[in-house]
């Protein structure tokens, strides 16, 4: 996380620009890093089909077991009814 005074040092150091083309640069980086990264040098129109291991660690330990009770429970239930 960024420290907020460095932000305000940035934004105070910006206000005493009077450079057209060195606001134009910051504009340009700071538009930039809205854009999601790229994780590799692929071009962007081809994308990454996704795999269940891409979310390798997003859930702790607790959720993952969570996760998996719920699953466990749902699929030992059986409507029979749904089958006609």
């Amino acid at each position: 996380m960024f420290n907020n005074r460095r932000k305000i040092q940035l934004i105070e150091d910006l206000l005493k620009v009077d450079n057209d083309a060195t606001l134009k640069q910051v504009e340009t980086v700071l538009h930039k890093s809205k854009k999601p990264a790229r994780r590799s040098g692929k071009p962007a129109a081809k994308k990454k089909k996704l795999s269940a291991h891409d979310f390798l660690g997003v859930w702790t330990k607790e959720e993952a077991a969570g996760i998996e009770k719920i699953i466990e429970e749902g699929c030992e239930q059986i409507d029979y009814d749904g089958w006609k």
